[in-house]
C-alpha cells in the first residue's frame, strides 16, 4: 500500500526533483558499501520514478501536438 501512495505523491512532483533523485539513487547503487538488498530497493525505486518521468514526458508531447495541430 505505501508503495501506491508514493507513486501518487512522485505523480504530483517536477520532473527536475524526480531526476535529482534517481541522480542521488545511482550515486547510492555505484557507492561500494551499498548492500544488495538495498540496491535492489533503490533499483524499483528508480524504475517507478522512470515510468513517471515517462508519463509526464508524454503528456507534454501530446500537449505540444495538439498546440502544434491549432496552429495549421
Amino acid at each position: 500500500m505505501a508503495d501506491k501512495e508514493n507513486i501518487i505523491v512522485d505523480e504530483d512532483r517536477k520532473i527536475e526533483d524526480i531526476f535529482k533523485e534517481l541522480e542521488e539513487i545511482s550515486k547510492k547503487m555505484n557507492d561500494p558499501e551499498c548492500l544488495l538488498e538495498e540496491s535492489f530497493d533503490l533499483y524499483k525505486r528508480g524504475v517507478n520514478l522512470c515510468k513517471i518521468c515517462y508519463a509526464k514526458i508524454d503528456d507534454v508531447e501530446k500537449e505540444l501536438t495538439i498546440l502544434n495541430e491549432r496552429q495549421d
